[in-house]
This record gives C-alpha cells, sequence and structure tokens, in this order.
C-alpha cells in the first residue's frame, strides 16, 4: 500500500501540499526570528506535514493537539518500563490512548464523510483513504 504513495506520479500530486505546508511553516516558523531552533522546528514541520498528508489535518489547533501527546510518546520511548502513577512510561501510556481515541474520531469522520459522498475526489486522497478502501 504505501509503495503507491512513493511512486513518482503521487509524489508529484503531493508536491503542491508539500510546497504549501513548507511555505507555510518557513513564514509562521522561521520569519522575523531572532533565535531558530533548528531541531525542534524540524520536528514540528514534519509532524504537521504527516498529519496534513496522512489525515488532511489542517487547523493549527488540530494539530497542535494530537502533537502534545506525540511528543510525549516520543520522549519516553527510552525510558524504564515500570508502570507506577507519575512515571514517564504511566505518562506515555495515557498519551498514546489519547492519540488513538483522536485519529479513531478523524478516521470515523473521513469514513462518514465518504460513505455520504460515495466517493472521493482523487486529488484529496490521503493514507488514510487508501487504508479504508482495503
Amino acid at each position: 500500500m504505501l509503495h503507491n504513495f512513493l511512486k513518482l506520479n503521487a509524489l508529484q500530486r503531493y508536491f503542491g501540499i508539500i510546497n504549501q505546508c513548507t511555505q507555510s511553516h518557513f513564514a509562521d516558523s522561521w520569519e522575523n526570528e531572532n533565535d531558530i531552533h533548528a531541531l525542534e522546528l524540524a520536528k514540528n514541520y514534519t509532524f504537521k506535514l504527516a498529519a496534513r498528508l496522512f489525515v488532511s489535518l489542517e487547523d493549527k489547533a488540530d494539530i497542535e493537539k494530537l502533537s502534545k501527546p506525540f511528543r510525549a510518546v516520543n520522549a519516553g520511548t527510552i525510558s524504564l518500563p515500570i508502570d507506577f502513577p507519575g512515571t514517564l512510561l504511566s505518562k506515555v501510556i495515557k498519551a498514546a490512548n489519547l492519540i488513538r481515541k483522536d485519529l479513531y474520531k478523524m478516521i470515523k469522520q473521513i469514513e462518514e464523510g465518504r460513505l455520504s459522498r460515495r466517493q472521493c475526489i482523487p486529488h484529496t486522497r490521503h493514507v488514510i483513504t487508501h487504508a479504508l478502501d482495503l
């Protein structure tokens, strides 16, 4: 399934989206800044682009809401495997459950939208709609 998104013609279709995300990221995060924290900006850009391409998420508030638990999971990937309240692993488990819940809601909205239209406009198709077709 993923190889369909990595073919040349698929990449050409998504180039406009990638270009638009990149330009808005530079305008929002890089311009008129005295200090640039490249690692944090690269992480934010990568997450915004993935959210846009995988689930067509464009609203900054929604992206920020979903990125907070992802940051917690990312920070806790290397932690002691002790699940006590207050430990990093406990926070990661809660964040992962929140991510699953939010993504499930998004997938349901996408699925309901597709069922009401009965077909998705080709240029708006993303990874989730292809996965739902399988």
